[in-house]
């Protein structure tokens, strides 16, 4: 492993070179990270470091600290294209309470050639002993794993004839053609991308050239991506082989449905290949017991739950892809009823009411790796079923 960034011992002080983020009336002013501010809430940042990786190129990296948390807390990377413009951020949980040891592993686009390493907490942090260190696809996905051990039971299959509609991509992944793979949506979406998913297709697949671009921006869906201009910046500019589509956010607006079949069909006139990704996992729906909220709850599934928004949504998104012919990749309801049946304490697996942590994007990723494994499916497998699920 190649270490690219390296910090030990506690981390304050000018020695660290770490600047404490106080933001006041919108704007946001710059301090030395001193002993003193480590009790304080906000955001600690690194300055910004070289990836040392070729542009152009994808990337693995394992990110390890010590981290003493007061309130809730997030790891936090930001990443830069070469022109220094902001690129879809990467965060993880850090749990209150006493000090722990975190081992991370993060997926870094071709786009990316620089970073910057932060903490964003309610309270008082204390971060020690950070190293993040450049690792090969195999060592992410042994570390994918490890997490995935946590997830006893997990055997979902994905249908046969997922990749039936992509023939090119899935020609692609097995004669190592180079394969520009986009995941167009929200947070949710940049979940899903950030599992490390990657490194199993990588495995899977050991001849593939792919590179998978996160073309996201939280609570948006294709009623802002249609839009010319918006159209030209998240989605062309990327040249996608293959799109995928995906989030909470697409039927936020009444135009929802139509905007995301235009989306899709202006891709596939294109000729760039196209599926359409149910929605991943937000909040969680199963009932919580307020009087034990570390309880474990007992099994519950989705389908007959009150979360009624969300079962919309799947619905309608289902309805469409069959209508207009294209795939549908069934997320929901495998991974709502696993985490349903799991009888795992309320928020288990989430950083935050909304978004995954670690152990849920895990669940994600091991989820697209089956839909992915569909590739090496003969061309007949059956009639199609787009909207199976």
């Amino acid at each position: 492993m190649r270490t690219v960034i390296s910090f030990r011992g506690a981390l304050h002080g000018t020695r660290s070179k770490w600047e404490y983020v106080l933001e006041e009336s919108g704007r946001k002013r710059f301090f030395p990270y001193t002993a003193e501010r480590r009790k304080l809430p906000g955001r600690i940042q690194s300055a910004i470091f070289s990836l040392d990786k070729a542009v152009g190129t994808d990337a693995y990296y394992r990110l390890t600290f010590t981290c003493e948390a007061e309130k809730h807390c997030y790891w936090w990377i930001d990443y830069y294209d070469g022109a220094g413009q902001l690129l879809p951020d990467c965060n993880g949980q850090v749990l209150p309470g006493q000090k722990r040891y975190y081992d991370e592993v993060v997926y870094v686009n071709r786009l990316a050639v620089s970073a910057q390493l932060a903490f964003v907490s309610k309270g008082a942090v204390r971060v020690a002993d950070i190293s993040l260190r450049k690792i090969t696809a195999r060592q992410a996905a042994e570390w994918c794993d490890r997490i995935a051990a946590q997830l006893p039971g997990l055997d979902f299959q994905a249908p046969q004839d997922a990749f039936r509609d992509l023939p090119r991509t899935a020609l692609a992944l097995q004669n190592g053609t180079p394969w520009n793979i986009v995941m167009l949506g929200d947070s949710i979406v940049n979940d899903t991308y950030h599992s490390v998913f990657q490194a199993l297709i990588s495995r899977e697949f050991p001849r593939s050239r792919t590179n998978f671009v996160n073309s996201v921006r939280g609570g948006t869906g294709c009623w802002y991506f249609c839009q010319e201009e918006n159209f030209q910046e998240y989605i062309q500019e990327l040249q996608p082989d293959l799109l995928l589509i995906g989030g909470i956010s697409n039927l936020n607006y009444p135009s929802g449905l139509d905007d995301l079949a235009a989306v899709a069909n202006r891709v596939r006139s294109a000729g760039c290949e196209c599926a359409i990704m149910s929605p991943g996992p937000s909040l969680d729906w199963r009932v919580q017991d307020a009087s034990a909220p570390a309880a474990h709850l007992p099994a519950s599934d989705w389908l007959q739950s009150d979360d009624r928004k969300y079962l919309k949504i799947y619905q309608q998104e289902r309805e469409l892809a069959l209508a207009q012919n294209l795939p549908f990749w069934d997320i929901s309801i495998p991974v709502n009823q696993y985490r349903g049946q799991s009888g795992m304490p309320w928020g288990h697996f989430n950083r935050d009411p909304i978004h995954s942590n670690t152990i849920g994007k895990q669940q994600l990723g091991r989820i697209m790796l089956e839909f992915f494994k569909t590739a090496k499916m003969p061309p007949d497998c059956g009639p199609a079923k787009h909207a199976s699920s």
